[in-house]
């Protein structure tokens, strides 16, 4: 089956996909260069917020994981049980990898399907900003 692309929602998925270039820019630009669509600005200016939550979570919660990891490390030396504490280090990792992309591509999914989802403290905040910007 054929669908037909939207250029709206894609434009509103955009601003969540930018995270790994450049992080709150692409959203913020979004957000002023398209204003006057209430779509697009309302996901551009909850993706600003997303991004500004994510960095906020990595940086004081990365120095504990690696401290965590590097304590791994050591026990796994001292203790010679490389293995466990190995794959627990993994499994630690990609939990704190999926903390990060979840938001980011429920935001993607919903916003290129044409849905306004609306995360539960961000969007309020973001609807409200939407209605004071237009």
């Amino acid at each position: 089956m054929v669908r037909n692309i939207n250029i709206e929602h894609t434009l509103a998925a955009l601003p969540y996909l930018f995270y790994i270039p450049i992080p709150v820019l692409v959203p913020l630009i979004f957000a002023i260069i398209f204003r006057k669509n209430k779509f697009i600005l309302f996901h551009s200016v909850q993706a600003l917020f997303i991004h500004i939550i994510i960095g906020a979570f990595i940086s004081l919660t990365l120095s504990f994981f690696m401290n965590y990891c590097n304590n791994l490390a050591i026990l796994s030396v001292k203790y010679e049980y490389g293995d466990f504490y190995g794959i627990l280090t993994i499994i630690i990792g990609l939990l704190y990898l999926l903390v990060i992309i979840t938001p980011i591509l429920l935001g993607v999914y919903y916003s290129s399907g044409g849905k306004c989802f609306k995360f539960p403290i961000i969007g309020n905040i973001s609807e409200k900003v939407c209605n004071y910007i237009t």
